[in-house]
């Protein structure tokens, strides 16, 4: 499962305007085309997602999560992302994330486990994406997290606070500095001053524009070599497509 933003509304059937001898006529062509269009586009994405396809990685033709054609852009990785795992690894996870959505709390130990089982072939990529009309508390969590990274500690910051936060804004505000000098990091007074001035605000804010660009509804949502996840998949399926790109 994975936490949208906004819920979509069911369409009501159109009515059939077609009189009673033409309608079962138009319908044997209907379904047929149909399934002859579903094969076809079965057959191309299962080519695009275990053999990795060949698209560009900055822009990709997609799904969103209303299921409706766009065009998504995914930024490419830069040295500004926060990535853990090899830079070299031939299958890249990029995630956008909201540190008190329920989904990602559960989906977070998952990732780690990939990487635990391929120390060598994943790379992961964490992008901001808190859901203000959800939690409040996510955004300055987030801030803090890069105040932590200041001092060389965000991937062990935002593991605790996956760890201990019991999400839906469920984290007490106070506890950010503890959970800092709990990781490792140095200079809590430094950590404080830098989440007190909201000097990363603007860096999370990008995340989130980053993640609509790309066309990002709910958290968690993932690309696997530019391909969408949504949602906090199972560990099997996460590791049985990964184990495809890599044949």
């Amino acid at each position: 499962m994975n936490e949208p933003m906004t819920p979509s509304a069911p369409q009501p059937p159109k009515k059939n305007l077609f009189d009673t001898q033409s309608k079962h006529t138009f319908i044997f062509g209907l379904v047929t085309g149909v399934a002859v269009l579903g094969l076809v586009g079965t057959i191309v994405f299962g080519l695009m997602y275990f053999k990795g396809g060949n698209a560009d990685p900055k822009t990709i033709i997609g799904n969103n999560n209303n299921g409706n054609d766009q065009n998504i852009v995914l930024a490419e990785v830069s040295d500004s992302d926060h990535i853990r795992g090899p830079k070299d690894a031939p299958i890249t996870i990029i995630e956008y994330s909201d540190l008190e959505c329920p989904f990602c709390k559960q989906f977070h130990p998952t990732i780690q486990q990939l990487l635990k089982e391929f120390p060598t072939q994943v790379r992961w990529i964490f992008r901001h994406f808190p859901i203000a009309q959800l939690h409040s508390k996510a955004q300055k969590e987030h801030e803090a997290s890069e105040c932590a990274a200041e001092q060389g500690k965000f991937w062990e910051f935002i593991d605790r606070v996956f760890e201990v936060t019991p999400a839906n804004d469920g984290l007490d505000p106070a506890e950010l500095p503890k959970i800092a000098k709990a990781v490792g990091v140095a200079d809590i007074a430094k950590f404080q001053e830098c989440l007190a001035s909201s000097k990363y605000e603007s860096k999370v804010n990008e995340g989130v524009q980053s993640g609509l660009d790309a066309g990002v509804q709910g958290t968690p949502a993932s690309f696997i070599n530019g391909e969408p996840v949504y949602g906090a998949v199972p560990y099997a399926q996460l590791k049985a497509g990964v184990e495809q790109l890599l044949k």
